[in-house]
């Protein structure tokens, strides 16, 4: 696990599909990664992450590298974050790591 801090943002994606839906992702200092609750399906409203939108965040995670060619319209990060603990920091700028 390592921990990422940054600030939780929201995309529609995936529109006219079925798997259409709310991708989430953190963005930091230096990139952006998508992030997933480790308990929550794909592409599933996730009521957990979709709390944190617009705040600045610390996540205790496992960063996970996709490599399918399919994903990389929907996810053009295939650096994907698997959330385990999240929790708002109250800062005001994105915290250099």
């Amino acid at each position: 696990m390592k921990i990422y801090r940054g600030f939780v943002f929201s995309k529609h994606i995936l529109v006219g599909t079925r798997s259409e839906g709310e991708a989430f992702y953190l963005q930091t200092y230096k990139k952006d990664y998508h992030i997933i609750s480790s308990d929550k399906p794909p592409f599933i409203h996730d009521k957990l992450l979709s709390q944190y939108i617009g705040k600045i965040v610390e996540i205790e995670g496992e960063l996970v590298v996709k490599n399918n060619n399919e994903l990389k319209d929907a996810f053009p990060s295939l650096e994907v974050i698997y959330v385990h603990k999240i929790k708002d920091i109250n800062g005001g700028v994105i915290p250099k790591e």
